[in-house]
């Protein structure tokens, strides 16, 4: 047969030219080892989806027109406000002041921009009916006009609205309203408590403060809690640049490194989704590595207590080390990079290549014991042993080649690289590894060493015998088996979260974590545009309503709606004076002296707001429920009361500003009076800063926020889409969120879309390559043993055993990863191996199957534990959580074939022989039966 010519013929070359093999596979280790520095490494979702998938094609799109999709986030967390806020600044500051670094970022945002609401507050308001209060706010001129006027706004128009909290967004309006009546109260405190009466330039320093409290909102992006501070980085460089975003990303680790050794008791973390872009590219890139060196030393200690002579199995470990070399040159000459998706080939090689090793050394052995020369040895190794390795490796590697057909890239790329490795891997053990057993492994005899235990592998003939005295017994295990399995697939969970496809332990995923726990948002945003500015209005309410959003963030909520500029310009044109003492003052003061029951009244106001603070929370509980945002603000500012009980204190914002103010009430009245004389002006002055006569365009926008929301051109407007901090709690939430994303944009792009349609993607093409690797792996079979019920058989055990994996998957808690599809095709091509030998070894015997057990059963156990623990040093050492679930899922799958194929094939191949005996004994009856009569 032309395969026993082709490996007779590998034979010859490898014992006669043993110098050529070595110098061949010397240069091409060489040339692997040199286009190794030019391996890529791809991990982006939209990377590999491809730009002809409509979700990835959108977000390239996105990128290219505004310039980013992405940003590094800073994180500063601790204790101390204050202390955070420095060192925030600290933070921006050195990192703007580092030349080569700042290049890195178009912009970096810390601190809000006062300018813009301070100029266009006024016709920004909420709705038009708001301008109308927010006028007689800008109409007061003492402090206690201004926060009586502020408290009837709160119970007139915010407490009496029963629909004020109805979305999440309205949490962190909310919250943005909490901070500055915080900052108002502070900044309240800090002019009339303080010690003397102020100078005219602190006066207004104080005056402005209180007065931009309310106007320009809060300066800084909070946590909830106001435990985490965040500080954003947009990119100035094309984010597939790895060498920049590498620079950039660790630069800005090395400043926040520095800021937290300076500043104690505040930690600052790098976390977004540029420094998590980099942490996968680490992960993968040691997922490359590690888990081929764990599965390497284990398949040596298991090879130690099971082979005599471990120099020969040293030899082919050499050997495969070499083909997954050659094989790392083969990919850079073909696909170019590595992914996640194929970053296992080196275990996958591992696993596939120490399979054909075990052959020829067990064949190798075998022939030795009976005194053949190694040469000879070798040769019949070769012709006795190599045709069905070499068969089975070229039918795994047509297997793996069949994926190329998938529309899917990655899935394509994947059969790319491990057809071509599993073939390059074939060669070099049918050429290299007869080399060098010849040259370098011993010619002394097989002996057993003494000094070691050794793994006595007769139990597999009593496997054998048991199974072929009590097959049905077998079959019933089988069957209840099977049965349960059944009923555990549909508990299975496919996994969509995108905190799964990166390095677990990575100080950048910890961070991103970090920010989901601490900030209540998911960083995982959706992304979708709209060229017209009142649709980007319309679908970013939209956004906002579904319940699974935090947030939407869109340049309408810094233009007004078009078709209410002329009413609100003319509301604005009606408004009252801007003199410096406006009729609108509600405090009546006609003079600048402030008496000690102005302090009290004073006081009043703020006792008041705080009680208009703690009905807002119980507003929002009618709303939102318990533990919402708003009022947990709420309770972090005063100490709860629940009737006659008194729940945990908080800052005390309020009674501490009161006890401030009212602790000289003499002073206070003083100090009032310089305030208000400042603040009158400062009022005078915004009021008229505020009246604008026309509305804002884009133009007007700050550089930094056009940047981040009009396209470069201008022509297309960005809603960014931030998910609540539940979708994070499974895949169903993750799903959901989704789901309710492209219900209200299809076109809806970003992290979360990207990597659902990733996740799907793949399920549904390596679920099809399955069925290409199916019907080729089921042909060469046919064409191999020409018997259609063995290759049915052999098939059969595959499936049964891919069943019985889905079954006890859910018992262990695991979910089906990103490349849990690849499953399907990886057991069909690895899986069909077990079966092949066993039935190549049945017929061979004559259809006895306790031999077939006894002999082939200590090989197809080896080869089996032995890919088993190169695809379980993912899971165990894995950091990329889908890499390590994908071994794990390939460890107990091969494990599943494993028992089908040494117990149920067995059974069904006893049973069959049993009936075929009985029937031609019956046959054998009736024809004497016949000749008698005759």
């Amino acid at each position: 047969m032309i395969e026993k010519r082709i490996t007779g013929w590998l034979a010859d070359f490898a014992i006669r030219r043993r110098k050529t093999v070595f110098l061949l596979f010397a240069v091409l280790t060489a040339m692997g080892l040199v286009l190794s520095q030019n391996l890529g490494l791809v991990v982006e979702p939209e990377q590999l989806l491809g730009k002809d998938n409509a979700v990835a094609n959108q977000f390239f799109e996105i990128d290219e027109a505004f310039g980013f999709t992405s940003n590094i986030m800073i994180t500063v967390e601790g204790e101390d406000r204050e202390e955070m806020v420095r060192a925030a600044h600290a933070v921006s500051d050195r990192i703007r002041a580092d030349r080569e670094l700042s290049r890195y970022f178009s912009a970096i945002n810390l601190k809000n921009d006062a300018a813009y609401p301070l100029q266009w507050g006024l016709i920004l308001a909420d709705e038009a009916e708001d301008v109308e209060t927010t006028l007689r706010l800008l109409e007061q001129r003492s402090l206690l006009g201004f926060l009586t006027t502020l408290n009837d706004t709160l119970e007139e128009v915010v407490l009496s609205d029963e629909d004020r909290f109805g979305t999440n967004q309205d949490q962190w309006n909310g919250l943005a309203a909490l901070s500055g009546f915080e900052r108002l109260t502070a900044g309240m405190q800090a002019a009339l408590a303080a010690p003397g009466t102020p100078a005219p330039e602190e006066a207004e320093r104080a005056a402005r403060e209180i007065m931009e409290s309310v106007f320009a909102g809060e300066q800084y992006s909070w946590s909830p809690d106001q435990d985490m501070l965040l500080i954003s980085l947009l990119p100035a460089f094309d984010v597939l640049d790895f060498d920049s975003l590498y620079a950039a990303v660790h630069g800005v680790e090395a400043v926040t490194d520095e800021v937290a050794r300076e500043f104690a008791g505040v930690n600052v973390g790098v976390g977004g989704e540029l420094a998590w872009g980099v942490a996968r590219h680490e992960g993968a890139g040691a997922d490359t590595l590690y888990p081929t060196l764990v599965a390497l030393v284990l398949i040596v200690v298991l090879f130690f207590f099971s082979f005599t002579r471990m120099r020969k199995m040293a030899l082919a470990l050499l050997a495969l080390v070499v083909g997954i070399l050659i094989t790392v040159g083969g990919i850079v000459l073909t696909v170019g990079h590595i992914s996640m998706i194929t970053s296992i080939f080196a275990v996958i090689l591992m696993g596939l290549g120490i399979d054909f090793g075990i052959h020829l050394v067990s064949n190798y052995d075998d022939f030795r014991l009976k005194g053949m020369a190694p040469s000879d040895a070798m040769r019949r190794t070769m012709e006795a042993g190599g045709t069905p390795i070499m068969l089975g490796g070229v039918t795994t590697a047509c297997a793996f080649f069949s994926l190329a057909l998938s529309r899917s890239p990655a899935v394509a790329e994947f059969g790319i690289v491990a057809g071509m490795g599993v073939l390059i891997t074939l060669a070099t053990m049918l050429t290299l590894f007869p080399a060098l057993v010849l040259s370098f492994g011993g010619k002394r005899e097989l002996s057993r060493p003494r000094w070691r235990p050794m793994i006595d592998f007769s139990f597999m003939g009593t496997l054998g015998r048991g199974i072929q005295a009590h097959p049905w017994v077998a079959i019933g295990l089988s069957l209840a088996l099977t049965a349960g399995a059944i009923a555990m697939i549909p508990r299975n969970v496919v996994d969509f979260d995108p905190m799964n496809n990166a390095p677990r332990n990575h100080p950048y995923t910890l961070t991103q974590q970090r920010i989901i726990d601490r900030m209540e948002i998911s960083p995982f945003i959706s992304l979708s545009t709209r060229t017209s500015l009142e649709e980007t209005r319309e679908l970013t309410e939209a956004f906002r309503r579904e319940r699974t959003v935090s947030r939407a963030l869109s340049v309408a909520d810094l233009l007004p709606p078009a078709d209410e500029v002329e009413a609100r310009l003319a509301l604005i044109a009606a408004g009252g004076p801007a003199g410096p003492l406006a009729a609108g003052d509600v405090a009546g003061f006609t003079g600048e002296d402030r008496s000690l029951e102005d302090v009290e009244r004073l006081a009043d106001e703020i006792q008041r707001l705080e009680w208009n603070v703690i009905e807002m929370g119980d507003l929002a509980v009618a709303g939102m429920g318990e533990n919402n945002l708003v009022e947990r603000r709420r309770n972090l500012m005063v100490r709860e009361i629940f009737g006659a009980e008194v729940g945990e204190p908080g800052r005390e914002v309020f009674q501490q500003a009161i006890a401030a103010i009212t602790a000289d009430p003499q002073g206070t009245a003083i100090r009032m009076a310089a305030v208000d004389r400042a603040f009158s002006g400062v009022m005078e002055t915004q009021q008229r800063h505020m009246r604008v006569d026309r509305a804002p365009t884009v133009a007007d926008l700050p550089e930094d926020l056009r940047n981040q929301l009009v396209s470069i051109d201008g022509s297309r407007y960005l809603i960014t889409v931030f998910p609540t901090r539940d979708t994070q709690a499974d895949s169903a939430a993750i799903l959901a969120f989704h789901t309710a994303m492209t219900g209200v944009d299809p076109g809806v792009t970003g992290s979360v879309p990207l990597y659902v349609e990733l996740v799907t993607e793949i399920f549904s093409e390596a679920t099809r390559a399955g069925a290409y690797v199916a019907a080729v792996v089921f042909v060469l079979l046919l064409l191999i043993f020409r018997r259609l019920t063995q290759v049915i058989l052999a098939f059969a055990m595959v499936v049964l055993g891919i069943v019985w994996m889905f079954g006890l998957l859910p018992l262990t808690g695991t979910h089906l990863g990103l490349t849990a599809g690849l499953v399907f095709p990886l057991l069909i091509g690895i899986g069909t191996d077990d079966a092949m030998h066993i039935l190549h070894r049945y017929n061979h015997e004559g259809g006895d199957i306790v031999p077939a057990i006894r002999y082939s059963g200590k090989a197809v156990l080896l080869t089996t534990v032995t890919t088993m623990l190169a695809f379980g040093s993912l899971a165990v050492v894995g950091e990329m959580a889908t890499i390590a679930a994908i071994g794990w899922l390939l460890f107990v799958g091969l494990g599943t074939c494993f028992v089908a194929t040494v117990i149920l094939l067995p059974a069904c191949l006893t049973i069959g022989r049993q009936w075929r005996q009985k029937r031609q004994g019956i046959n054998g009856g009736t024809a004497e039966t016949t000749e008698e009569a005759v």
